[in-house]
């Protein structure tokens, strides 16, 4: 959420951004913040929730939203380890 509100804020656009995780919200948040500067216009433009994005997008009309950018459907994405780089070594 955090890297599509920034681009939005540097490329002037009005972002929304639906973060489920408090933590990372917090975290998106912040970003904005440190990563955007004062006084770039865009950064006024980005509008950040704390919530789930199926009842929080509810809240809108039907037409507000021009483009809607989505992350893959809730799963512990956040807590997998990815695997694939790991390499059995047999050894002679």
């Amino acid at each position: 959420m955090a890297s599509t509100a920034k681009a939005c804020a540097f490329n002037n656009r009005v972002g929304y951004g639906i973060e489920l995780n408090p933590k990372y919200y917090e975290l998106a948040k912040k970003r904005i913040e440190i990563e955007v500067p004062n006084e770039h216009k865009g950064k006024k433009l980005q509008n950040l929730i704390n919530g789930d994005s199926k009842e929080e997008i509810e809240k809108f009309k039907n037409d507000f939203f021009d483009f809607i950018v989505t992350s893959p459907p809730y799963w512990n994405i956040l807590e997998t380890i990815d695997h694939k780089g790991k390499k059995e070594w047999i050894t002679i």
